[in-house]
């Protein structure tokens, strides 16, 4: 299996970090600018979405997280393409009703190398 350099599975991780850190405090529009201008957002249930600002509206979102867990955090790659997977429990309420929904289960980031030398999201799955 190819390894990336640590160095950069603790760039990918940081990214990770921040971007669950913009969730938790409800600014989910934040998590575009670790996100190439191309990004595609595969959502089940829906179409697929291309480009930051068709990922808006899913990002704008109105739900109060409650809980939110990832973990078996796991990054591979070689030169500049990398994958994150990692397995995810959130716990929310939506603005239509006080019950706290759970959704769970595992993720996927495919990421490319910027010529800057910064990871950016391209891919997001669940």
């Amino acid at each position: 299996m190819f390894t990336l350099p640590q160095e950069d599975i603790d760039a990918i991780r940081q990214i990770h970090h921040r971007w669950i850190e913009f969730e938790w405090a409800g600014n989910g529009l934040a998590v575009l600018q670790f996100c190439t201008d191309d990004v595609r957002w595969l959502v089940p249930n829906a179409a697929m979405m291309v480009g930051k600002d068709a990922a808006r509206p899913l990002l704008e979102s109105p739900i109060q997280i409650v809980e939110l867990v990832t973990d078996q955090i796991e990054i591979v790659g070689h030169d500049r393409l990398a994958y994150k997977t990692s397995r995810y429990t959130t716990r929310f309420t939506t603005p239509d009703s006080d019950e706290v929904l759970t959704a769970a289960g595992t993720h996927l980031w495919i990421l490319h190398k910027q010529p800057d030398a910064q990871w950016k999201v391209a891919l997001v799955t669940w």
